[in-house]
């Protein structure tokens, strides 16, 4: 029998050909975070859904002990309750390649057996958690804290007045440049922590080879070893990574997550070689041969398995309860009736909810779904500011800059002056505030003007968030446009770019015959106070912003006459009694904004009046419905968004559970409880699958993002959520920490996914129900990688319809379906 150092002697070296493939594998698992100012949900387990969900959620568990699955407790509460029923267990024994049981039965009663055991398998740690455990000190959570305290300088969005003074270095040059002078881990007790640095290499990839080498880890070993670095600080590689991200949408280099990696490493050596002994040495050569031990296919924890199954099984509950609510309702496509309004509201879980009510108001009402930013991705630069935001999904990259504007010259230039003075008040102020002396007088005597403010926020007076559009005045004007790699910086779109973008929104949106009088293209945005996670429950589709700007730009582009005249060589006809209206759906409160009534004619004022009256209507009874599930009166809904103290101002999209695109008859009759994603899709419009591959690639892809991100935040709070929303502070104007320090917070707090007593958010993986042919749907699979991960390696489940409107069949992988 061979001891643990000739085996890991036998184990192959690095070489130095892969050592930038094994990095790379490591940073590539991250997933992406997003600052607080344009919060985007997104998939946590990203850079892992090249591999089964089964896979990961094992790996998951052995390197970091991160859950992926709920308690087995969870699932045996629902088996219970009948939520969770034979079937479904049945259903998932089979779908599982794995499984030793004959049948659900033996299954359930060997899990009763054995649900008490704990892991038999070897722990993976890093090189500070096994000093922690030698010294009993907690050297690790020093270290995180150390280096997420110099994160927060280093990458400040200007909360801080005071910033690294080494800011204009690469990461890690400015971090090695800070931390040689910084005596702090000595004092603390690593008496040699900078000597043992300053032999470190100064590149990051070469310090990460060094260090590599120096613990003696192979190539067996050391990507599961970088990975399980990195998300031991998940929160502040997300946001290295999401720099990485951007860089690359825009064509260019950057490589912030393997910067920060060779920080992590450099602080895994520096502290081992500060207090390295015998026991310690002892405890790392068994951990590399743990790492080295890794294999994807070995890796089985009976518990882990079990709870995978067994989410499997609550996978198919959900499933076939969605099936069996559309499956059972009429939605028989109606003989085509003219309609007075058509509303396009964002494809979100909360306009479902809006949507059915007011087509119960009136039967000349038609609803559609479309991604909330129309079709048009841009940059919007807000009145009186300096700075763009993104109004788009970040998958796309915008194309257009509009920027904000008053009707009237005079009017707008004053207020511009305005703002921008009130700007540098606000930051002198901000600066006097915080300053290191000044601050002492402030809160004293200055403190006191603040009390009236205090009052009438404690008392929910105040009016809504700060940044919630509400002025019909403003209008936004085109300043350029990057189109075939030329700039144009005459005021507006050329008119032949406005024509094109026009005819592919119409066509994707599936409305390119039969308008309306009235088009509203509703965006969304929620108003809050006091709250860090505002964005969150802003407009996915437009970066975590409302989508106001999109709607306006939207409007304006359809209304112009030129462009309809030339739509029509594409055989769309928009009549000329058809007006466009820009709208903004509150779903904080449910009030609809409406920003361009001055483009509505006389013909349209009492048709414009009634539906003024049903938007009314479906506003109260939505914030009915939302009453309900919130436990509270119907006038209590709109104080929510104005109270300081509120934890849960609204459910944002917890319970998203499906997403169905289809005809937009197929939700004519359903009562979907604001779980489902709503896309109108016509397939027989879509001849040659574009617009299906469109969506399949792009809001398909987002909505899996947000479902995993409240998946995520469910199962396991602590390590992929953002804990308890109360105990948040803002650090560096970009995210949150929990308490005092640690690591910057990743996913939604539990005030999103918990009511306090019971969960809003079902842990389920998204159902995407899809009205097209299955020869359709493969080619699309066929075609994209992404796409054929998500649906094959169980990230997503994929279910199609069919042309009478049921959901007939089930994808079961590798291009196959079964019937359902």
């Amino acid at each position: 029998m061979q001891t643990i150092e000739e085996t890991l002697t036998s184990i192959p070296a690095i070489q130095n050909i892969t050592l930038d493939q094994i990095i790379a594998e490591a940073c590539q698992r991250i997933a992406p975070l997003w600052s607080l100012e344009n919060f985007v949900a997104v998939n946590p387990y990203l850079g892992n859904v090249d591999k089964k969900f089964s896979i990961v959620a094992q790996e998951l568990s052995y390197l970091a002990n991160i859950d992926s699955t709920m308690p087995i407790n969870f699932y045996l509460d629902k088996i219970e309750k009948k939520e969770i029923v034979l079937q479904d267990v049945e259903k998932a024994l089979q779908s599982s390649k794995a499984n030793q049981y004959k049948n659900a039965e033996i299954f359930l009663e060997n899990l009763c057996r054995s649900s008490s055991k704990k892991s038999v398998l070897p722990s993976i740690a890093t090189a500070m958690q096994l000093v922690s455990q030698t010294t009993n000190v907690e050297w690790e959570r020093f270290a995180i804290q150390r280096i997420s305290l110099w994160c927060a300088s280093y990458f400040d969005n200007g909360q801080a007045q005071l910033s690294s003074l080494t800011k204009n270095k690469n990461l890690f040059t400015s971090w090695k440049r800070e931390a040689l002078i910084d005596k702090t881990p000595e004092i603390a007790g690593l008496k040699s922590f900078r000597k043992q640095l300053q032999n470190l290499p100064d590149q990051p990839t070469e310090t990460i080879e060094y260090v590599l080498n120096e613990f003696g880890l192979k190539s067996t070993a050391a990507s599961y070893y970088l990975q399980r670095l990195l998300l031991s600080l998940n929160g502040w590689a997300g946001f290295a990574a999401r720099i990485d991200y951007d860089a690359k949408l825009d064509s260019k280099e950057s490589n912030q997550v393997t910067q920060l990696l060779a920080v992590l490493v450099s602080w895994e050596l520096c502290t081992y070689l500060s207090l390295k002994n015998e026991n310690l040495e002892d405890k790392w050569k068994q951990n590399k041969l743990n790492l080295a031990s890794i294999k994807e296919e070995a890796i089985i924890d009976g518990t882990v398995a079990n709870t995978i199954l067994l989410q499997e099984a609550f996978n198919f509950s959900e499933q076939r309860k969605i099936i069996s609510v559309i499956n059972a309702t009429k939605t028989t496509v109606e003989t085509e009736k003219e309609k007075e309004v058509q509303a396009i509201f964002c494809i979100d879980v909360r306009s479902e909810i809006f949507r059915r009510n007011l087509e119960k108001t009136d039967s000349k009402i038609q609803t559609f779904g479309f991604a909330g930013f129309f079709g048009f991705p841009v940059n919007l630069l807000p009145l009186g500011k300096d700075k763009t935001k993104a109004q788009t999904p970040v998958l796309i990259k915008p194309q257009l800059t509009v920027f904000e504007k008053i009707r009237e010259n005079n009017t707008n230039n004053k207020t511009v002056k305005r703002l921008k003075i009130k700007q540098e008040i606000a930051s002198l102020w901000k600066t006097f505030k915080s300053g290191a002396v000044s601050c002492f007088v402030f809160v004293s005597p200055l403190g006191l003007l603040y009390i009236p403010k205090l009052i009438f926020e404690t008392f929910k007076l105040s009016h809504f968030a700060k940044g919630f559009f509400s002025g019909r005045s403003r209008k936004l004007t085109v300043i350029s446009l990057q189109d075939n790699s030329k700039i144009q910086t005459n005021l507006g779109i050329s008119l032949d770019t406005q024509v094109e973008m026009a005819k592919n929104a119409l066509t994707a949106m599936s409305l390119t015959e039969n308008f309306g009088k009235l088009v509203l293209l509703v965006g969304h945005g929620a108003s809050t106070t006091n709250n860090p996670y505002g964005s969150a429950l802003h407009c996915g589709a437009c970066g975590g912003h409302t989508g106001e700007a999109n709607a306006k730009v939207a409007a304006s582009i359809f209304n112009n006459q030129y462009v309809r005249s030339q739509l029509k060589k594409s055989n769309i006809n928009i009549p000329e009694s058809t007006v466009f209206v820009a709208c903004l759906h509150n779903t904080t409160t449910d009030q609809i904004s409406i920003f361009n009534e001055d483009d509505l004619s006389s013909s349209h004022e009492q048709l414009f009046k009634s539906l003024k009256t049903n938007l009314q209507t479906a506003t109260g009874v939505t914030r009915t419905e939302r009453a309900i599930r919130m436990s509270t009166e119907n006038k209590n809904v709109t104080q929510r968004s104005r109270d300081w103290s509120q934890v849960r101002p609204e459910w944002g999209l917890a319970g998203c559970s499906a997403f169905l695109i289809g005809k937009q008859q197929r939700t004519k009759n359903l009562n979907l409880n604001g779980k489902v994603f709503l896309h109108t899709y016509d397939c027989e419009k879509d001849t040659e699958n574009k617009i299906l591959q469109a969506i399949m690639t792009a809001p398909m892809v987002v909505t899996s993002w947000i479902s995993l991100q409240y998946y995520a935040s469910t199962v396991d709070n602590k390590k992929l959520g953002s804990g308890n929303k109360t105990l948040h502070n803002i650090t560096a104007g970009i995210g949150v920490i929990e308490g005092f320090s640690g690591d910057l917070r990743t996913g939604l707090p539990m005030q999103s996914i918990s009511d306090g007593n019971y969960l809003q958010h079902n842990p389920t993986i998204l159902n995407v129900i899809i009205e097209a042919k299955i020869e359709s749907l493969n080619q699309v699979i066929e075609q994209n990688k992404l796409v054929r991960n998500l649906v094959d390696n169980g990230w997503l489940k994929l279910l199609q319809m069919n042309e009478d409107g049921k959901i007939s069949n089930r994808y079961t992988g590798n291009l196959n379906w079964e019937t359902i």
